[in-house]
C-alpha cells in the first residue's frame, strides 16, 4: 500500500477504503445479528482481504511485481522455525533463548535453501555474504 504513494496515486486509494467500509458495514448487518461478535470478526477479515488483494491488483497494475519469488525457500525455512519451537518447547527450553535459536534456524535454512533473502538481509546490514 505504502508503494502507491511513491507513485503518487494515494487519490485512487480513497474509493477502495470507502468501498471496503461500506462492504464491512453490509456485511456486520448481515452476520452479527447471527453470530454476534465472531460475525464481527469475520466480516473485517474479509473487508480487509478484500482491500488489500484490490491494493495489490492495482499496484501490480502501477509497478509489476512478484510477491511470490522466493515463497518456497522461506515456507520451508518458516516449517523448520516451528518444528524447532515446537521441540524446544517440549524440552522446556526458555522463552528468550528459543527466540535466538530460532533466528539462528531460520538464517540457516536461507543459507541451506540458498535463498536470495539472506544477500538482501546482509546488505541491508552493511555486510556481505
Amino acid at each position: 500500500m505504502n508503494a502507491i504513494f511513491t507513485f503518487d496515486r494515494q487519490k485512487e486509494m480513497v474509493p477502495m477504503w470507502i468501498i471496503g467500509a461500506m462492504l464491512n458495514v453490509f456485511l456486520n448487518l448481515l452476520f452479527i445479528p447471527s453470530i454476534g461478535m465472531v460475525g464481527a470478526a469475520i466480516t473485517s477479515l474479509l473487508s480487509q482481504i478484500l482491500v488489500t488483494g484490490v491494493f495489490w491488483y492495482k499496484m501490480n497494475k502501477i509497478n509489476s511485481f512478484n510477491l511470490f519469488r522466493h515463497a518456497s525457500s522461506i515456507i520451508k525455512g518458516t516449517l523448520l522455525v516451528g518444528l524447532g519451537m515446537l521441540a524446544m518447547n517440549s524440552f522446556g527450553v526458555p522463552f528468550l533463548l528459543m527466540v535466538l535459536l530460532s533466528i539462528l534456524i531460520y538464517l540457516g535454512a536461507l543459507v541451506f535453501f540458498k535463498d536470495p533473502t539472506l544477500k538482501d538481509i546482509l546488505k541491508i546490514m552493511g555486510m556481505h555474504y
